[in-house]
């Protein structure tokens, strides 16, 4: 199944996070099928990353998607990407096939992209120059597939 190519376990638990935003270790290993030990171990390295963060009621533990508020960098590239993977797996496309057609995706929306990138930086308050800057490391970013 193509969802399986592109996604790992530690994929969907962040994806059921971010639409949930807070799970028991119980409701985990149900969703993804795996044991506690696994589930765990996932877990402290998401929490070193600081992705997810995790709290005690009583003897049940939870796990809590971490909102990262600072996205002066405008729009994520990683966020794009996920969106672009979705729609083509919609359409049933292989992951080499989307390879192939990224860069003409990006071509097609790039202006969009941009302009969304510096308008959400200079609501954050940031001049033209430091814009341009991280625009540049954005831009180099983007167009890896």
């Amino acid at each position: 199944m193509l969802n399986k190519v592109l996604t790992t376990p530690v994929d969907t638990l962040i994806g059921e996070l971010r639409e949930r935003k807070i799970m028991s270790f119980k409701e985990i290993e149900t969703k993804l099928k795996l044991p506690l030990s696994i589930i765990q171990r996932w877990v402290v390295i998401l929490e070193e990353y600081k992705i997810v963060k995790t709290s005690y009621k009583g003897l049940e533990g939870f796990v809590e998607i971490i909102e990262k508020e600072d996205k002066n960098k405008g729009p994520e590239i990683e966020e794009i990407k996920l969106l672009f993977i979705e729609k083509c797996k919609e359409k049933g496309m292989t992951f080499d096939q989307m390879r192939s057609i990224w860069p003409s995706f990006l071509e097609e929306h790039y202006q969009a992209i941009k302009k969304e990138f510096e308008t959400k930086a200079s609501k954050k308050g940031f001049d033209k120059n430091k814009i341009a800057i991280a625009w540049n490391k954005f831009d180099k970013d983007l167009k890896r597939f």
